[in-house]
């Protein structure tokens, strides 16, 4: 439940292939039941499909004796945990791979290509890059992850490669749907990729350029075609449409009548594996009863929506069953109580319901038993954090407390916040060094978390102390390359910026201007700090901070207006100007491109959400334009009169006492503008 985690969205569109081709998927095809009768998954395995242990040991015998008859080899990976799913989507990428000759490498940490612990998603690029010294050049390796199935088992990875036709092409995917959302120019779970020096050198750089802890794969593989691979990538990689080689996510919208695959992406456990469950099955059953196997393998948009109704009404269920569990324990005081119960099994029963959807949506009654469940797990996790505890139960106990504070109001956080500390004392003298930057790094959202509570309670002196502390800790966490979950790559800055930026308001509030400037700089150079490349650009010829994603441009454009403001108030107007003028061109460029892609945003508020800040930001511009002036003519009209009365105190005096005036009448004009 890493759930208080800040994972960072929207993505940049790197330049695609100009060369057109079809994309897969324009007619699907009907395998008939002759085809697959004798396919050795299904002829095998069909039996075991109630059981995912006995159909995966079923498919990994199966698949393992499958012989290779063309240069295209398949190869996917599973871990423990996701056997449960994982066993149905191999049975089904089986009998295609069967069905077309092709090899099917089917490894996991058993088989020895677990190379990367901290993020398995890591893992396909290490088993692609070591797969190529195992094959010539020539031959295609194709990805899939365990998460996606082949609907159109007459779909064949050599006819896409013919109709390509391009001997220049080393790797071929579909792009991101959401160019907005995440920092990924395409999605990885489908890949084919040719094996050439040129694969060779792009995996191995992909693998060994950046730390895999500091962000996901796809991150790093965006960074290298934005920068080493710039000038390669319209030649060697062909990003098709988003629904040709992956899904179009969410699939229950978007999943059309030709789409030949289907990727679940971010979906859950039990949802992943009865939509795999009833694709498996139809195989199976159609060629029991002698009848060819529906198109889509019968997972069309209105099959998947009926699954995903059926898994969301679940919850309730799951709800009220772990709230009887628990039950018992509303009155428990002592540790000694709960030694026997298995936090194991009610860990796992919570994350499946704070998989189940958003657990602050929904239904009003399970919204409020969610909110139930997490304050009585809470209080028995408190009694175990203490130096004897281990590190998995001390982190729970922390994702538990900051999954609950979201929801709560400003006294309630608090509390839950000040209840927390000595577990994140226990926790920094168990980790060790590799760890000790995660553990500061709940210290730090800690500190934040109970910031923003006094903030809203009006205790701005404690919260700025809070932010000060949290600030160092941050620096502290930083040094040791730590930057939260998956942000490092694309802006590893950005949560310490935050903290900075608030610092700055504050201290702006208490009129301690010149620190508050100060602050509000760093945080600016925080935040840029990731973009001051202007080499880096995207397909629209956006370089800099500009080619950023979009929340990263509208958190500085908030931090531009913010110290303008500071700014202004300390009569700083030529800064303040400059503040306002660059919050307003990122504005004006998020206006152009959103009205240059109406489509993608069709609620018009956005758009005047845009235009009302570009109005108000060019009247601040205006505004401090003219105190500017106004600024400058008094000095010059000072700087006069000073010099001719250098001798004459009383002349002197008049004059200091007159710029006095005078600032303070268009001081005057100035506010009754404001309040206008």
């Amino acid at each position: 439940m890493h759930i208080f985690l800040v994972i960072f969205q929207f993505l940049l569109i790197l330049q695609p292939s100009s060369q057109q081709i079809s994309a897969p998927g324009a007619v699907m095809h009907q395998v008939t039941n002759e085809e697959l009768r004798n396919n050795g998954i299904v002829t095998q395995c069909c039996n075991a499909i109630t059981y995912s242990q006995s159909l995966l040991s079923c498919v990994l015998k199966e698949a393992s004796a499958v012989r290779m008859f063309t240069n295209v080899s398949l190869v996917s990976y599973y871990t423990p945990n996701i056997e449960e799913y994982a066993a149905y989507s191999f049975a089904i990428n089986s009998v295609y791979a069967l069905h077309h000759g092709y090899e099917f490498n089917l490894l996991s940490p058993k088989s020895g290509h677990e190379f990367e612990k901290r993020d398995q998603r890591w893992n396909k690029v290490k088993i692609i890059m070591d797969l190529m010294s195992k094959h010539d050049d020539g031959d295609y390796l194709v990805w899939l992850d365990s998460d996606l199935i082949i609907v159109d088992l007459g779909m064949k990875i050599d006819r896409i490669i013919e109709d390509i036709n391009d001997p220049d092409v080393q790797l071929i995917l579909s792009k991101d749907p959401f160019p907005e959302e995440v920092y990924s120019v395409a999605n990885t779970g489908l890949m084919i990729v040719k094996v050439s020096d040129w694969s060779r050198n792009f995996f191995f750089d992909w693998w060994n350029t950046e730390d895999r802890g500091l962000g996901w794969d796809q991150h790093v593989f965006t960074k290298l075609l934005e920068t080493k691979y710039k000038n390669e990538m319209n030649k060697h990689v062909l990003l098709l449409p988003p629904d040709a080689l992956n899904t179009n996510r969410p699939a229950t919208l978007n999943h059309l009548p030709h789409n030949q695959v289907l990727h679940m992406v971010g979906g859950l456990t039990r949802h992943r594996k009865t939509v795999f469950y009833e694709g498996f099955n139809e195989i199976c059953t159609a060629i029991s009863r002698g009848n060819d196997v529906k198109l889509q393998l019968g997972l069309t948009r209105s099959a998947l929506q009926r699954i995903e109704k059926n898994i969301l009404i679940s919850r309730g269920e799951l709800i009220d069953e772990l709230l009887t569990a628990l039950q018992k324990y509303e009155y428990v005081v002592s540790k000694d109580a709960l030694r026997d119960q298995n936090l194991l099994q009610l860990q796992k029963q919570m994350e499946e319901i704070m998989l189940l959807g958003d657990p602050r949506q929904g239904n009003p009654d399970e919204v409020a038993n969610i909110q139930t469940l997490l304050q009585k797990i809470l209080r028995i996790l408190l009694l175990f954090s203490n130096d004897s505890a281990p590190v998995d139960v001390l982190q729970w106990t922390l994702e538990t407390a900051f999954e609950l504070a979201i929801s709560v109001g400003p006294d309630e956080l608090v509390v839950i916040m000040d209840s927390v500390e000595s577990t994140i004392r226990c926790l920094l003298k168990k980790v060790g060094s590799k760890e000790r930057g995660k553990a500061l790094y709940y210290s730090f959202k800690q500190k934040e978390f109970k910031a923003n509570a006094l903030h809203l309670l009006g205790h701005f002196d404690t919260q700025l102390q809070l932010l000060l502390e949290a600030k160092e800790v941050w620096l502290e966490m930083s040094k040791l390359n730590w930057f939260g979950s998956g942000s490092g790559i694309i802006n590893p800055n950005v949560e310490g910026a935050e903290v900075l930026h608030n610092i700055a308001v504050i201290l702006c509030m208490q009129h301690r201007y010149d620190e508050g400037l100060a602050a509000g700089k760093q945080a600016i150079n925080l935040y840029t700090s990731r973009w001051n490349d202007m080499t880096v650009c995207n397909n629209e010829k956006q370089c800099g901070i500009y080619a950023a994603p979009f929340e990263t441009q509208a958190a500085l454009a908030t931090v531009y207006r913010n110290i303008g403001i500071c700014a202004e108030s300390h009569e700083k107007y030529r800064e303040a100007r400059a503040l306002f003028g660059l919050a307003y061109n990122i504005w004006y460029q998020r206006l152009k491109y959103v009205s240059e892609n109406r489509a993608k945003f069709p609620n018009k508020n956005e758009i005047d959400a845009i235009k009302q800040e570009l109005v108000s930001l060019a009247k601040r511009q205006q505004e401090v334009q003219f105190l500017h002036a106004v600024d400058e003519e008094l000095d010059i009209e000072l700087a006069v009169k000073n010099e001719l009365a250098q001798e004459d105190s009383e002349v002197l005096a008049s004059v200091e006492i007159e710029g006095s005036t005078r600032r303070k009448q268009w001081k005057r004009k100035k506010n009754k503008n404001n309040q206008r």
